[in-house]
């Protein structure tokens, strides 16, 4: 009896970390793919030049409600910001990679450079792309 309820905590405790590790995994799955193929008819967040960052957020994500004003801003100021409402677009997201909100697409060269999961302040999603 002792043995069994060993094995039910360690598969619990296994399948709780797979659902917290599970979007990181997904992320790398992308890194390093060209955005075209990943995505050929997401024309929601078609970037210049093949370089910038496509935020994904979520209307139910208390942390998106922090982080999109200054996103927002950020997007007016630069034109290779894209805002991109997950709740619309579940397939584009889905394709890149994004399981979480909020989330920063990083694209260079019209590669994903990087995706960074959670909440950032102005000052470091302005550090990714330099």
């Amino acid at each position: 009896m002792h043995i069994v309820s060993l094995f039910f905590l360690i598969l619990i405790l296994g399948a709780f970390l797979l659902l917290i590790f599970y979007p990181f995994l997904q992320t790398k799955r992308v890194k390093g793919k060209q955005l075209a193929t990943l995505c050929s008819n997401c024309d929601d967040f078609e970037l210049p030049k093949g370089e910038g960052l496509i935020y994904f957020w979520s209307p139910g994500c208390g942390p998106c409600k922090a982080i999109t004003p200054e996103v927002e801003k950020l997007s007016h100021e630069r034109d290779d910001v894209r805002i991109v409402n997950v709740a619309e677009s579940a397939e584009s997201a889905r394709r890149l990679g994004v399981m979480v909100t909020p989330a920063l697409v990083e694209v260079r060269r019209g590669q994903v450079a990087d995706i960074i999961l959670g909440a950032r302040t102005r000052s470091r999603i302005l550090a990714l792309q330099k």
